[in-house]
C-alpha cells in the first residue's frame, strides 16, 4: 500500500494559467491528496483568488523557483506528512484520469522521477533505455522539472534544492544528481 499523496503546484503570475492546472488536478486525480499551491510573492491576485476558492497557498517575497519549490515540498512533507510528493509548474497538468497511479508506483520503487515531454524526446532523442512506464521508466542525461515527484524518505536522505540558484534553469537538474548519487531515480550519466 502506498503512502499518503501530496500534490503541489509552483506559480509566479500566471493566475490563469494556474487555475487550468488545478482544474485538471482536481479533475483526473482518483486516489485521495494532500494540496498545496507554492506562490513565489505574485502580484496578479494569485493568493487573493486561492483565498477564496479555500485552497491551501504558501507564499513569501518572491525568491526565485528553487526556495519556491522548497516551501512546496516543505509543506507536504513536513506540515502534511505526504510520503509521495508531486509538485507541477503551473503549466504543466495531468489530461488523463488516473495518472497518478504510475507517479505513486514510480516514486515507490526509484524514490525519484522527473516527466519528460513528448516534445523533448522528440528534440532530443536521447533515451538510454527505458519504455516510460513506472516499471521501466526512460533514463537519460536530459533532467526537466515541469512535473517531478519525490519519495520522503529520498528527500530525508538527499536534501532540499540549493536555493543558492535564483533563476530558473539548473537549480533541478542539481537537485536530480543528488538523487542519483545517492541511489535514487536512475543512473547518472
Amino acid at each position: 500500500m502506498a503512502g499518503k499523496l501530496g500534490i503541489g503546484i509552483i506559480t509566479y503570475n500566471r493566475k490563469d494559467i494556474l487555475l487550468e492546472t488545478i482544474q485538471n488536478i482536481f479533475r483526473f486525480t482518483k486516489v485521495p491528496f494532500d494540496f498545496v499551491v507554492a506562490d513565489d510573492g505574485s502580484s496578479d491576485g494569485t493568493q487573493k483568488t486561492l483565498k477564496e476558492m479555500r485552497i491551501t497557498c504558501v507564499t513569501g517575497d518572491n525568491r526565485g523557483i528553487a526556495w519556491n519549490r522548497n516551501r512546496a515540498i516543505w509543506y507536504l512533507k513536513n506540515e502534511r506528512k505526504c510520503d509521495n510528493i508531486i509538485i507541477f509548474e503551473d503549466d504543466c497538468k495531468p489530461v488523463e484520469f488516473g495518472w497518478e497511479q504510475q507517479w505513486i508506483d514510480a516514486l515507490e520503487s526509484f524514490g525519484h522521477i522527473n516527466y519528460m515531454p513528448e516534445i523533448t524526446i522528440e528534440i532530443d532523442n536521447d533515451i538510454s533505455s527505458g519504455s516510460g512506464t513506472a516499471v521501466d521508466p526512460y533514463i537519460a542525461p536530459m533532467h526537466q522539472a515541469l512535473c517531478v515527484g519525490y519519495h520522503a524518505k529520498a528527500l530525508d536522505y538527499v536534501g532540499f534544492l540549493d536555493v543558492r540558484f535564483k533563476k530558473y534553469g539548473e537549480e533541478h537538474v542539481e537537485h536530480t544528481h543528488r538523487f542519483l548519487r545517492a541511489g535514487y531515480g536512475g543512473l547518472p550519466q
